[in-house]
């Protein structure tokens, strides 16, 4: 469906809903998780917080270094 933005609070009324839209449709709990998203962007620009309708806290989940773990740093 076309949509004409009709001013500074509709815009924001959008970007709101497609940062949102994922944790909507349960695909992930945060926006900031979502790897398809232009929500990381938009924190660089200052519009958004890491932790802007967030579950986690703002934490970006990393994966463990097995390496560092198992002793083979640096292998």
């Amino acid at each position: 469906m076309e949509h004409t933005i009709k001013d500074e609070q509709d815009f924001e009324d959008h970007l709101h809903y497609i940062h949102y839209n994922a944790v909507k449709h349960g695909y992930v709990n945060c926006p900031h998780a979502w790897p398809y998203s232009s929500f990381e962007k938009w924190i660089g620009r200052g519009v958004y917080t890491q932790k802007w309708a967030c579950a986690c806290g703002g934490r970006v989940w990393k994966p463990p270094d097995w390496r560092a773990i198992a002793g083979h740093a640096g292998e």
